[in-house]
């Protein structure tokens, strides 16, 4: 407990009184100077009193929110019937600790207990301090505050993951093309390589072969067959470019991807997910790549998303699909995203957000453009769901 600064400057007012009393012989002062004092060591009783043994209690609803949705949490005061009847005659407030969680508003009831609403809980692991009672007379003279508890609470936002198609056919919206006598999509032919060892002889385009002098093999783009995506990558280098809310939407994006495709079926399968300045995509599981997205920061040490792909073209084999995310795409990505179809990587790019709609097409290269929530949605349905619905 302690004095406010009002409960400070009335004590020292008193102190003044009695020595004016005593040195100038104004006798009148001195019942005025033990008043004021009296006044603020009674506030002072009065507020050790009522914060003895008070203590609150926070229950989040629910406990593990989702980001961009409704949360709420309750606090309420406890104590022994006295404590609480005496702070009742008092000033009180609680701190709940919730201030990372996003905008709040509180509401207050009579009997101990405070609502705080928080309307867009934002994504992240929060550590919320321990709670602080404050406690205060009328009169604004003293103040004493208690903390309930000693450790503090971590709470795990995780991103919203929308529902959304788990092979890159489905997700890039492609079709069959013309059929060649081979029985290859001709209509995806990507590029040509040198040749190597083990290719068909099927496959070697012997035009290119006779210009350039040595064999050189067709590169297709994945067939319709496959296309299971393996991997989700998520660009978290600084894009300065991109809004904090475009950011966050390219998060929702990874995540509604990830879920799909280790969830997908009733699977529970293993995706892939490479973020930040990680060598190499992580394997994990649902639940574990859910918590490393909820964690995950947008970071100058990142490397950008051109670096990502030309690094995934060196290390995933031929026919692997892989899914990149950003919020802030240029003419560098472009060209990666390229050279990753030339190595016969089944590649969709997904930019979201703002800048998302002025991005120009990548030849041969599947890309969705999501400026928002409900054109990402859109975007990322699956094919059945996408045919009730309509396309956007």
């Amino acid at each position: 407990m302690r004095p406010t600064g009002r409960g400070a400057a009335l004590a020292l007012a008193g102190v003044a009184a009695l020595v004016a009393a005593r040195g100038f012989g104004t006798a009148a002062l001195a019942p005025l100077g033990v008043g004021f004092i009296l006044l603020v060591a009674g506030a002072l009783l009065l507020t050790a009193l009522a914060s003895r043994g008070i203590g609150a209690t926070r229950t989040l609803r629910p406990a593990r929110p989702r980001a961009g949705e409704a949360s709420e949490a309750i606090v309420t005061v406890t104590g022994g019937p006295a404590s609480l009847t005496a702070i009742r005659l008092l000033e009180w407030e609680v701190d709940a600790g919730l201030r990372s969680l996003g905008p709040q508003r509180a509401i207050r009831s009579g009997n101990g207990v405070t609502r705080v609403a928080i309307p867009a809980t934002r994504r992240g692991d929060h550590v919320l301090p321990p709670l602080a009672i404050r406690i205060g007379d009328g009169l604004g003279l003293a103040t004493a505050t208690r903390r309930s508890g000693a450790a503090a609470e971590r709470v795990l936002v995780v991103p919203e993951a929308l529902p959304a198609a788990d092979t890159t056919s489905a997700l890039g919206g492609r079709q069959r093309g013309r059929l060649a006598l081979s029985g290859e999509d001709v209509s995806s032919l990507e590029g040509v390589r040198e040749y190597q060892q083990g290719d068909p002889l099927s496959r070697v385009h012997w035009g290119q072969s006779a210009k350039r002098g040595r064999l050189h093999t067709k590169v297709f783009r994945p067939e319709d067959g496959g296309g299971r995506i393996a991997t989700v990558m998520l660009d978290l280098s600084p894009q300065s470019g991109a809004s904090p809310e475009d950011r966050e939407l390219a998060v929702v994006a990874a995540a509604s991807i990830a879920r799909s495709v280790a969830t997908g079926g009733g699977r529970g399968v293993s995706v892939g997910l490479w973020a930040g300045d990680e060598g190499a995509p992580r394997e994990s599981s649902w639940p574990e790549a859910e918590s490393r997205l909820a964690r995950a920061r947008f970071d100058a040490a990142a490397p950008p998303l051109q670096d990502l792909l030309h690094r995934a073209a060196r290390l995933l084999p031929p026919g692997s699909g892989l899914v990149a995310v950003t919020a802030d795409p240029d003419d560098a990505v472009a060209e990666a995203a390229r050279a990753m179809r030339r190595a016969g990587i089944d590649l969709v790019l997904v930019f979201a957000g703002a800048r998302a709609a002025g991005q120009p097409p990548v030849a041969g290269v599947p890309t969705l453009r999501a400026p928002d929530r409900a054109a990402l949605a859109a975007a990322l349905a699956p094919p059945a769901r996408r045919a009730v619905g309509g396309r956007a």
